[in-house]
């Protein structure tokens, strides 16, 4: 059996670790010319978390733990308003965390890679043509292959799910908010921000940072959109919008604008809302399907273990029956998820003074005894559970 996987990412990669487990033959394309460095740091636990430890990479994401101590809310003197310490989502796990750049994750699940994978860098899928017991996958260089499997992991702007389901405008849902992100080198920040991820917390606009590792700051900024649009352009160069949007701030934000620079990550928060994850022997994974959003923070543990549970099923069933498991089994769930962080995005960037004080009186509540068993019964089942650990034939 031969598959192609387009994009190199989180689920990409892990798809192509458990195909090749099973004995498929896996073709990797990504369109960037190498892995894709930059990212946030990841709180990963549960279900990617499980996934990471059957591939046997926890041990690398061990020894690039960023240690950040928890979250605070700061006014503008910068004065810590409300917060809460990490332990207590520890403890909530019983331990099973690490956090890590997004980045460090994507090198673990590279290197941890057969040989017997090709991956391709500089290449994406550029048609694909059906039939009845594969597809036809041509690349954008014109080289084609026959395939039993095409799997989009390309993320939530996938080129694969444009080609085999319709634009991107069909199924991308921004939710009303814009998130910048870059790095900097700044003792002055990283002194105020004191081992925590600490934002300064206004109505509708939120800036900060978190400490990492080598000594830098990676700074955040989160806005409502201009105007209220939720979607149309974004500006090449991110640094006017946000200079308008947080202008006059106090605290460490003008420095953090001051270091901004031109190609800044900078997006709008949304979802990926799809009736259906498969389309032939074309099926999508990870966040070109199931992005439930930046603000829930669980886009690459719901990433590696929907690529754990199509393997899964591809172990037991022929590709369409196993493809129809996988998303019968997980689309569901997703979907209810997303209604959740729909719900929850004025609970992140709340709108009013009013709904920031209700916030922060929250985690002070949260911050009481206690309340890791409050957590912990929050803490999802594994989606994979239920699907046999695929049985390795190579």
């Amino acid at each position: 059996m031969h598959a192609v996987v387009c994009g190199a990412g989180i689920a990409g990669l892990t798809a192509a670790w458990w195909l090749d487990r099973l004995g498929w033959r896996v073709l990797v394309v990504e369109r960037a010319p190498a892995l894709r460095d930059g990212g946030y740091v990841i709180d990963f636990f549960g279900s990617g978390y499980d996934v990471a430890e059957e591939m046997g990479v926890l041990d690398q994401l061990r020894g690039v733990h960023q240690e950040v101590l928890g979250i605070g809310y700061m006014d503008a003197g910068g004065r810590r308003r409300a917060g809460i310490v990490y332990d207590t989502f520890t403890q909530a796990v019983a331990g099973r965390v690490v956090r890590v750049l997004r980045e460090d994750l994507v090198h673990a699940l590279h290197d941890a890679l057969p040989d017997t994978v090709t991956v391709r860098f500089g290449r994406t899928v550029d048609r694909v043509t059906h039939h009845a017991d594969g597809v036809v996958v041509r690349l954008d260089d014109g080289t084609e292959c026959e395939s039993d499997l095409l799997i989009g992991a390309d993320g939530v702007y996938s080129r694969v799910r444009a080609l085999a389901f319709g634009p991107r405008g069909h199924y991308v849902r921004p939710l009303g908010l814009r998130v910048a992100s870059f790095v900097l080198r700044d003792d002055v920040v990283r002194d105020a921000l004191d081992g925590e991820f600490r934002m300064l917390a206004l109505p509708d606009r939120h800036a900060g940072g978190y400490p990492l590792l080598d000594g830098r700051v990676a700074a955040v900024f989160m806005h409502r959109a201009p105007d209220g649009k939720t979607a149309g352009g974004l500006p090449r160069d991110p640094r006017a919008t946000l200079s308008a949007a947080f202008a006059d701030q106090g605290w460490v934000v003008p420095r953090l604008l001051d270091a901004c620079p031109p190609d800044a990550y900078y997006d709008f928060i949304a979802q990926t809302l799809l009736p259906t994850w498969r389309a032939g022997r074309v099926v999508l994974v990870g966040d070109a399907c199931q992005a439930v959003s930046l603000l829930a923070g669980q886009g690459a543990s719901l990433a590696m273990s929907g690529a754990r549970q199509l393997a899964g099923h591809l172990a037991e069933h022929p590709v369409p029956e196993a493809l129809k498991a996988y998303e019968e089994g997980l689309l569901p769930r997703i979907t209810a998820m997303q209604r959740s962080a729909r719900r929850s995005t004025a609970w992140f960037v709340p709108g009013s003074r009013l709904a920031l004080t209700l916030r922060h009186n929250a985690l002070r509540l949260a911050a009481m005894p206690g309340a890791a068993a409050l957590l912990r019964t929050a803490v999802a089942p594994t989606p994979h559970a239920g699907v046999r650990t695929p049985t390795p034939t190579r």
